[in-house]
């Protein structure tokens, strides 16, 4: 079984636990009286935010492959998915810069007959991962649509 994003739930993650860490910090140390107002605010935003983490749990997998299935791994589902069931595999523009390496979401699409969200991971551009994972699943689904930009060879 090969590694595809195994990652994806810690990315998922990254964002609103770090802010609501930075929401706690600044209450413990905020000293001065806050108005009723502020507090319903900052109850509002830390609902938010663990709502956001609720979500991302469950709608977010880490992904692995073999020659036939795609492996979901969630924190507490496991799925296993056909090859065949991939629809799509697309670069999308978003992108991120960590310690000077560009990073690019490809998003996966699956067939609506199956009642799993998109899944997206993040890889260097010439990472072989993809492109390894793309030859596995056209040997089983040639008709898979595989949608890269222009400035990337494939």
């Amino acid at each position: 079984m090969k590694s595809l994003s195994p990652t994806n739930i810690l990315n998922a993650l990254i964002v609103p636990v770090s802010l609501l860490l930075a929401l706690t910090v600044f209450l413990i140390n905020s000293d001065k009286i806050r108005s009723l107002t502020i507090d319903i605010l900052i109850f509002c935003f830390f609902a938010i935010l663990v709502g956001w983490i609720y979500g991302a749990l469950l709608r977010t997998f880490d992904l692995y492959y073999d020659s036939k299935f795609l492996y979901l791994r969630g924190l507490k589902t496991k799925k296993k998915i056909s090859l065949a069931a991939v629809r799509r595999i697309q670069l999308t523009n978003d992108k991120m810069n960590i310690l000077g390496m560009t990073f690019w979401r490809y998003r996966i699409e699956f067939d609506g007959s199956i009642d799993i969200d998109d899944q997206s991971i993040w890889e260097v551009i010439g990472s072989t991962k993809i492109d390894e994972f793309v030859n596995v699943v056209k040997q089983l689904n040639a008709s898979v649509i595989v949608k890269f930009t222009s400035f990337d060879v494939h």
